[in-house]
């Protein structure tokens, strides 16, 4: 989906923050497309990076595959000192664990991240939803 991302496919709006449409993707079988949220920083930082005469039809990341933009992120969390895997999908991990921790049911992370089951947002979320549950209760946790 990053890799096919052009910037007519943004809309930045005056409030600060934009709106996404996802055209093609992997999780919507039915071709029906998808338009997402984007956040003030995500906005801002979309902003800075956009040249002044892009086409609509040219590519934000300027690359033609999925792992050119995973080695990217992988080689940019190195560069930060992160430890770990980071990847494609890092974003989208790190989302549900967020919006978990913050309060959102797992069916509600489901909707945003366009998983077609509750099981990988669950998953993603294990820690976070255990923090959350009965026996975190009891404890007071």
């Amino acid at each position: 989906e990053a890799a096919a991302l052009a910037w007519g496919d943004i809309e930045l709006r005056s409030d600060g923050t934009g709106r996404l449409t996802i055209r093609r993707s992997k999780t919507d079988q039915a071709g029906e497309g998808s338009v997402q949220f984007l956040g003030k920083g995500t906005a801002a930082a979309l902003r800075t990076i956009r040249p002044k005469d892009a086409a609509a039809t040219a590519k934000v990341f300027g690359v033609k595959c999925g792992r050119s933009i995973a080695r990217r992120l992988s080689a940019m969390a190195k560069a930060a000192g992160l430890d770990g895997h980071f990847g494609g999908h890092s974003g989208r991990v790190g989302m549900a664990r967020d919006l978990v921790a913050a309060g959102a049911s797992v069916a509600a992370v489901q909707i945003a991240g366009r998983w077609a089951s509750s099981r990988m947002p669950a998953h993603y979320a294990r820690g976070e939803l255990a923090a959350r549950g009965a026996v975190a209760k009891y404890y007071g946790g």
